[in-house]
């Protein structure tokens, strides 16, 4: 059954496209913490690109291990020698234990997957699996865009786990069925951008400019959702409820009312409609459900 898990990239970094509220607060990041345990939320997805939000945590989190941390590799660039990759790789870890005050992760991911498909790039997958075997991570694996990597990684490595994208309106990878690919093979999924930066709980007349082909498709879901005594938040967590293929689903949050809101919306959404699967909207507009394409 999929569970939440709790992002923290708005602990570090003003981040969203529908974020008005900046950068979250300590005090308020410790509030939505001690929620997120009250409501069996228990883990955590960082990563040294978020900022300070690994060092946010390690000022947070209770010391009694109440929540496990996934964190991720930062990118290996062209300026990195190869004979580095898995030194960095060693170094970022142990950074990333340090800074949240962990003794070991739940996982590593690589967060830029393409890494290990650069010429050296085993290097940086060799290292991950000897930090595992030293007990400084349960597991490894791949943070994720689309189908053809998913292909050439499984090609190459075995993974434990791994981060994608999917929601209402980027159903992709369910539709090519790469999703279930991963789970018949054991690979733990943990989706993202479960609201499309919060593009999804937007209303439609908000969208910017450069977004506008996804309007119509927007207006059309908001109407469905009407019709079907559901909000939007509670349709963007249905959808992802109703795939057994998906471990977790990662929501970020700026307030502890968002956290509140997103948590009963959870509950609620149990018992929506089957048919919510049958929505993929806009399959076909990838420069526009895919965030890094999105221009400013």
């Amino acid at each position: 059954m999929t569970q939440l898990a709790l992002g923290t990239v708005q602990f570090g970094l003003d981040y969203g496209i529908s974020n008005g509220m900046g950068q979250t607060p300590l005090d308020e990041v410790r509030a939505i913490l001690e929620c997120a345990a009250a409501q069996g939320i228990d883990m955590l997805d960082t990563a040294p690109a978020y900022g300070e939000s690994e060092s946010v945590l390690g000022r947070c989190l209770p010391l009694s291990g109440q929540f496990a941390v996934v964190s991720k590799v930062p990118r290996m660039g062209a300026q990195e020698r190869a004979a580095d990759f898995g030194p960095l790789v060693r170094q970022s870890c142990q950074q990333s234990l340090q800074r949240t005050g962990q003794s070991r992760l739940y996982g590593l991911l690589v967060h830029h997957a393409d890494d290990c498909l650069q010429v050296g790039g085993e290097a940086i997958y060799r290292e991950m699996e000897q930090l595992k075997r030293e007990g400084l991570t349960e597991r490894i694996g791949f943070s994720l865009y689309d189908a053809q990597q998913i292909e050439e990684l499984l090609a190459r490595y075995t993974m434990d786990f791994v981060q994608l994208p999917l929601n209402v309106l980027d159903q992709r990878l369910l539709r090519s069925s790469h999703l279930s690919m991963l789970a018949r093979r054991g690979v733990e999924i943990h989706v993202r951008s479960v609201f499309l930066q919060g593009l999804l709980l937007m209303e439609p007349s908000r969208i910017p400019g450069t977004l506008a082909p996804l309007v119509p498709h927007l207006r059309g879901y908001h109407q469905w959702l009407t019709a079907k005594g559901l909000n939007p938040l509670e349709g963007a967590l249905a959808f992802l409820r109703q795939l057994p293929e998906v471990s977790r689903a990662v929501v970020g949050v700026n307030s502890l009312e968002q956290l509140r809101e997103i948590a009963e919306a959870w509950e609620r959404a149990a018992g929506a409609p089957r048919e919510i699967l049958d929505f993929g909207v806009a399959a076909s507009l990838e420069e526009f459900i895919d965030p890094r394409r999105w221009k400013e």
